[in-house]
């Protein structure tokens, strides 16, 4: 079963400033662990397949974190393009949960 208790990250902006944001099990907290591990090299829904990957997105950057979008083009049977989400913000693990 899912660890539904909560989670606090600290948040750094580019300008120094810090903040904490509190998640509990979700796809926002799934998101946000993706990009962490992520790093510099930032992720695709294909690292990390779940559904509404841009809904996850746009509620991180809501709660302050700024996230880089990248577009990629894609082969196969469908080509076209797809994001890559890159996390800028540095964020940390206050307490809660396991990472």
């Amino acid at each position: 079963m899912r660890d539904q208790g909560r989670v606090e990250y600290r948040v750094s902006d580019q300008d120094g400033q810090s903040f904490i944001i509190s998640l509990r099990h979700s796809r926002e907290r799934d998101t946000l662990e993706a990009l962490i591990r992520g790093g510099a090299t930032g992720c695709t829904f294909y690292d990390a397949p779940a559904p509404r990957w841009a809904s996850a997105i746009f509620k991180l950057r809501c709660r302050g974190l700024i996230i880089k979008t990248e577009r990629e083009k894609h082969g196969g049977a469908y080509p076209g393009t797809h994001a890559r989400y890159v996390l800028l913000s540095k964020v940390e693990k206050v307490a809660g949960g396991s990472f």
